[in-house]
This record gives structure tokens, sequence and C-alpha cells, in this order.
């Protein structure tokens, strides 16, 4: 019989086994005297371990107990103030289960490209294993098979916006800047043409401006204010409305963006409807309206039935990551017969002769602009895209989710003073507001120094770098909102950034001790308070209450160098630097001449013909 180690129930005699036959009655045990315990080997482990776990959690407590705490408090909080907790967990079992590829990133640049869940990838591969698909060009049954997925992915994304074929057609391209880049080219400007446009607008919606100057058309680059001005001053003209498509009369494009992308303020979408009711008719013709969506999208929903804009351009890589090199120009089909296309390739005509001046343009009207073969395999991954959103919870959820992380940080960040109580931030955009039909998910700033100088964004990027986060410096492509708010006159862009500059987000950052751009965080639908929160702690941590960011004192936790002893919490732990490199943003002292004032240019860098988008 095998030994029990154990003490069982019954007398203390009872306790422990008999060891050979004798009768003789055992000396009675005293009762102050307790038997040993024997404990087995696998018992002396469970209790090594539940030691070693108590030790590990007293070592957190006393090293990382503050931030953790802060985090839980915090938390609890913005829960309180912001979320459906059934929305927040949906999104949060999202993140920690689809973003593998994340590791220790906390990725903050939602706004330069959206992010892919790993069941995206796994269901459009899978479909590609199982799914013979070839070249729409041809009737073969695999050539049917993509047509067939194409048809169904254009009809999806009208849905998308709450319209159908009957309305609107879905033309394919290779981002936002594609889109922008046929409408240009195929607008029928003339003499009497006129461009308007946000001066808040992307580099790829400015670049229009070269295609009508190029055909003697005249363009104006005007504020919100101004726009505003003009739609209210005067009642609505019949003469946009009613003239038809083929009239006669000069076209005229208004263009504005759904969100600015440099600092997330949003523009109303009621402009659409003034527009077509006439009030923006400054000249006799048609005024048609351009909505770059390629930043708003992302985070918010567009019903073009309620909105009509007449052209939309998109980028579905910013949505939802993969495919990437992929967008659409979504165009009115009332609007798309006054586009006038000249260029022809394969799939755009019917017939074509090589001797004789003489094509016939595809039936098919998206079929006229797709110039080539389409990327078909991109194109049926698109489901899966849409799929991932409305797992999310469909638009409206992600809206308020992206727009409570911006909100939260944006109250942090401004809340924070240095000892002598100068600001720590100075923000750009309307988050003041704290309204999500003013303000989408981007937060846009630089930090200030204790003595009121600024830290270049060149040094904000490189640290945020070696701390695991993944944000956008510089202009953002958007020279007219970026200059706008850092107050940045025309002279100084042609006399200095134009011939120093080799793009918006290198490490020129700095005239004469003025900032030349600014740090952009924007948050996205996978994004966790856990992110919001850890670059909050990075900022706080790494800037607050310091004049110069020196190697040495990085890591210093003392009260002068971080007088709250928070260390930058993250979701996962991100690995700490151990060399942090400082990047040359002296632009304007005495030891740098990088910045040096140039001559301005003889004549503009790009001809009238030239579409830039950089």
């Amino acid at each position: 019989m095998a030994e029990q180690i154990f003490p069982v129930k019954g007398s203390p005699q009872d306790q422990y086994p008999k060891l050979g036959r004798s009768t003789s009655p055992s000396p009675p045990i005293p009762s102050k005297v307790q038997p040993p315990v024997r404990l087995s080997f696998w018992s002396g482990i469970v209790l090594v371990a539940i030691v070693a776990l108590v030790a590990a959690s007293l070592y957190n407590y006393f090293t990382l107990g503050e931030d953790e705490t802060a985090l839980t408090r915090d938390k609890r909080s913005f829960v309180a103030k912001y979320h459906n907790t059934k929305e927040l967990a949906r999104i949060e079992k999202l993140a920690a289960e689809q973003l593998p590829h994340f590791k220790d990133a906390v990725y903050l640049d939602y706004t330069g490209s959206g992010v892919y869940q790993k069941q995206q990838i796994e269901a459009a591969f899978a479909n590609f294993s199982e799914t013979l698909y070839g070249n729409s060009h041809s009737i073969s049954p695999s050539s049917q098979i993509t047509d067939s997925a194409i048809h169904e992915i254009r009809d999806l994304v009208l849905r998308w916006f709450n319209v159908d074929s009957r309305e609107y057609t879905v033309i394919f391209t290779s981002g936002a800047t594609g889109a922008l880049k046929i409408l240009g080219e195929t607008f029928p400007w003339t003499r009497g043409s006129e461009y308007i446009y946000l001066r808040q607008n992307h580099n790829s919606v400015l670049g229009i401006r070269e295609y009508a100057l190029d055909r003697d058309a005249t363009y104006s680059s005007l504020e919100a204010k101004d726009i505003e001005a003009l739609l209210h001053s005067a009642p609505p003209s019949s003469t946009s409305a009613s003239a038809s498509p083929s009239s006669q009369g000069p076209h005229h494009l208004f263009a504005f963006p759904g969100q600015c992308n440099y600092s997330g303020v949003k523009y109303p979408l009621e402009w659409i409807d003034l527009v077509h009711n006439g009030s923006l008719a400054r000249r006799p013709g048609r005024y048609w309206v351009l909505l770059d969506a390629a930043a708003y999208l992302p985070s918010a929903p567009l019903d073009l039935r309620k909105h009509p804009a007449d052209f939309v351009c998109m980028s579905f890589y910013k949505m939802f990551g993969f495919p990437g090199g992929l967008g659409a120009l979504v165009v009115r089909n009332e609007a798309a017969q006054i586009l006038q296309k000249t260029f022809f390739s394969g799939g755009t005509v019917v017939t074509a002769e090589a001797d004789a001046h003489f094509h016939q343009w595809h039936v098919d009207l998206h079929a006229r602009f797709e110039d080539g073969s389409l990327p078909w395999l991109n194109i049926a991954a698109l489901r899966y895209g849409f799929a991932a959103l409305r797992e999310a919870g469909g638009m409206d959820v992600i809206r308020r989710h992206v727009f409570s992380l911006m909100d939260w940080a944006y109250d942090r960040l401004s809340s924070m003073r240095h000892r002598n109580g100068q600001p720590l931030c100075i923000f750009y955009g309307n988050h003041a507001l704290h309204d999500p039909d003013r303000q989408g998910g981007i937060l846009n700033f630089n930090l200030l120094r204790m003595n009121g100088s600024y830290f270049g964004y060149s040094e904000v990027s490189k640290l945020a770098s070696n701390n695991g986060f993944h944000i956008r410096t510089g202009c953002s492509c958007n020279p007219g909102a970026c200059y706008g708010y850092l107050g940045i006159d025309m002279a100084t862009v042609r006399a200095s950034l134009a011939m120093n500059k080799n793009s918006c987000h290198d490490s020129v950052d700095m005239i004469n001790g003025h900032p030349i751009g600014s740090v952009r965080v924007s948050f996205g639908y996978l994004s966790t308070f856990e992110h919001a929160h850890s670059f909050v702690s990075f900022i706080k941590t790494f800037f607050l209450n310091r004049n110069e960011l020196e190697p040495e004192t990085f890591q210093d936790t003392t009260e002068e160098g971080n007088p709250w002893g928070i260390r930058p919490h993250r979701a996962p732990q991100l690995p700490r630097p151990v060399t942090i490199p400082i990047p040359a943003s002296t632009c304007g002292t005495a030891a740098s001449t990088q910045c040096a004032p140039s001559p301005p240019p003889k004549r503009d860098e790009h001809s009238r013909a030239d579409f830039f988008s950089y």
C-alpha cells in the first residue's frame, strides 16, 4: 500500500501509517507538538512558483506601480466619459487578436495609412488559393470570375456610400492622387473656367490647378471663412443648378476636403448642397464639386445621397490597410458626361484603327478611365477590408471611438505645463471645440521648451521612433494648412524652404528658431486607450520641464528630469533605447548654414502642365 503523505481525517494516531504489526498501544502525541509536513517534489515547485510570483508583483508595484495605477484610473474615467463598454471591448478584442504584426509598435499614423487585420490577409489568400482569377479582358472562365468579382466590389463601394450604379460610377485608380490626376486631365477647362479650392487642401488637390492653367483657366485659393462668406452672402442662383452638363457655358470646379489631413479639421458637407444650389455662382456656367475624402473616410460615414458630391477621391488602404496602392474616383453619372478623355489604351476602347484616326470608347463609363488591366486580386480583396470595418461596429462606432481617443489625449496634453507655467504644447486645429463634427482623430502640435522656444519636430520624430511610436512629422503634404497655422509667409517658402528642403518630413525643421512643420498623431479604428495613454506618458516623461534633450538625461527619473517618476506605459511593453541620436535641428544658428536664405527662383519649379502630389 502506498504511503500517504498528507494528513487524513481521524484521530492523531490514524494520521500516520502503521510501520509494523505491533499490538502495543502507541504513545500519545503531545497536543502542543505539531507533526512535520512532508512535501512532494511537485508541491515544492508550486510553492517556489508562488513565492516568485509574489516577488515579481512586489517588484512591479514598486517599479511600475505608479504608472500602472494611473493607467487603470485613467482608463476608468475615459470609459465613463466616452464609451459604450461593449463597443470598446469589441475593438480591443480585435486589436489584441488581429494585430500580431504590431509586435512592440504603437502605431499612430492612421491618416498616412490604415492597418490591416490578420484575418483580412488570411481570408484574402484563402480566396486566392481556392479561386482561379484571370485577366478580365477576355471571356474565359477565369476572366468571367474576375469580371464578376470586380462588379460585386463596385456595388459594395456604392452601397457603402448609400447610392447605387444608377447614380454613381466607381473608377478604380492607384489611390486618391491617381483619382485626382484623372479628374484634372479630363475636366473640360476653358478660358472662362475657374478652379476654386480651400487653401487647406492636400498637394494632390492643389496640383490640379496646373491642368487648369495650361488651358487658360484661373484659380482661387480661399480660406474657410471666405468660402462661408461666398456661400451665404447672396441668395442661391439657378444658373449652376439649371445648366445642363452639355451646355456651352464654361465649367468650374470647387474642391475641398471632408477632413484636413494636416490638422484633422472637418469641413461642412453642406457646402456641396450650397454649391449645387448656385450659391457659389460667381461666373456664368456650371459649378461642380470635388470632395477629397481620403482623410475623412477611415473614421466617418459618408452618405452621397444626402450630400451628392460630383467627384469623390479615396484610398482604400487609408481605410483598412490592405490592399495597398488602390483607390477610386467615385463619379456622379451626370458629372461624368462632361469629362473629356484623350488617351486610350487596352480595355478603354472596343475597337481602334492603326492607320486611320479612329477609336470607339468602351460602352461602360468606368472602363473608359481604367487604362490597362486592373489589379483584380487587390480589388477582390476589398470585400475583407469592408468586412473588417463592419466587424468593428460600423462607421458610427468607429467615429465615436477615434474621436474619444483624440479628445482624451488632447485634454491631457493641453493641460501640461512646465514648472514655470509655460505650456508644453501648441495645437493646430479645432480640438478645443470638443466636437466630432468639427474635428477628426488627428492631433497636430509642436512642443515648447521651458524657455518658450521650440523642440524641433525632427527631434521629436527620432526620439518617438526610438521608443516604438509610429507618427508623422513635417507638413503632411498640406502647405496651405501647415504654413497657415505656423505663420510662414510665402517669401520664406520661396527664398528658403524651396531651395533647402528635400521632403516635407526631412530634418530641416527650423528657420531662425521657428518651426516649419509639426508633429501629427492620428488615431484609427484599431487604436486602443493604452496606445493613447502611452504616447501621452512618453511626451510627459521626455519633454516636460526640459530645455534640452541630452542622451545622458533620457533615463533620468529624478525630480529634476522626471518629476512624476513616470515611465511610458505601452501595451505591449516597448524596448527602451540605449542611446538616442540627436538630430541637427538647429537651423538659423551660427553653426548651421543649411537654411541660409537662397535667392528666389527665376521661374516656378513646375511647368503649368505638371501635376504634383508629393
